[in-house]
């Protein structure tokens, strides 16, 4: 039987090794399953099945550095990697099927509708970013709060959530007459194209940051619980 205080020795030598939260706590189980079994079937004592299964985990805790440079456990960047190119898959669809909507509402109401209704669109869809940080304050105040570690793998944007937030609504407010050189596009292709991909790229843009939002948010919830006793490490 693993005791607390052998459960914080886990838990310290996790947290040496970068791990954010929510992957310590799955490898953390791990561990404890692997240390419980070599103890029981080995006849281990706790530091030779604790050590044994370092040693079998060796590989995915070697450290690895992060496009940012800052170090991370190899199996987290892994993850991480894979998380944000499904987000970035999911992020380049919903333009591709935004694109389509705009197209074909585009076809169903008249020039001077369609313009008004992007000018507000847009301003909608950009405010969200800055929606969900207000909407959830205690739970990103979380990430500031503890320093010692990063909560998720989605942890990191939040300035470019606030960036895109609160700082690109009020400025494409400005942009009355996006709707009509968009809906130029649709009717003749060799115009305007250069708004069609500043419209691809800020939305692709703000598609990837609602999407971490919502997985952050999703995490954090979570393992909320778990952040207490973190603390008290």
């Amino acid at each position: 039987m693993i005791s607390a205080k052998q459960k914080l020795e886990i838990e310290k030598y996790l947290i040496s090794k970068n791990l954010p939260l929510d992957i310590l706590l799955e490898v953390k189980d791990h561990f404890l399953n692997q240390i419980d079994n070599l103890q029981i079937e080995n006849k281990e004592s706790f530091d030779a099945a604790f050590e044994n299964t370092k040693e079998k985990w060796s590989e995915d805790l070697k450290q690895a550095k992060y496009y940012n440079g800052k170090s991370i456990a190899l199996i987290a960047k892994n993850i991480k990697d894979k998380a944000v190119n499904k987000i970035l898959l999911k992020a380049s669809l919903s333009v591709f099927i935004m694109l389509l909507l705009l197209f074909s509402l585009s076809k169903l109401i008249d020039k001077n509708d369609f313009s008004e209704f992007l000018r507000y669109a847009i301003i909608i869809f950009f405010s969200l970013p800055g929606i969900f940080v207000m909407r959830y304050t205690k739970l990103y105040h979380l990430s500031f709060k503890n320093k010692k570690i990063r909560l998720n793998i989605y942890q990191g944007y939040e300035g470019l959530c606030m960036y895109f937030g609160f700082f690109f609504p009020f400025i494409y407010s400005y942009y009355t007459n996006t709707g009509e050189r968009i809906l130029n596009f649709f009717y003749n292709s060799s115009e305007n194209f250069a708004d069609i991909i500043i419209l691809m790229i800020t939305s692709g843009t703000y598609f990837f940051t609602i999407f971490m939002q919502v997985s952050f948010i999703k995490s954090v919830k979570k393992i909320k619980n778990s952040i207490q006793d973190l603390r008290e490490l």
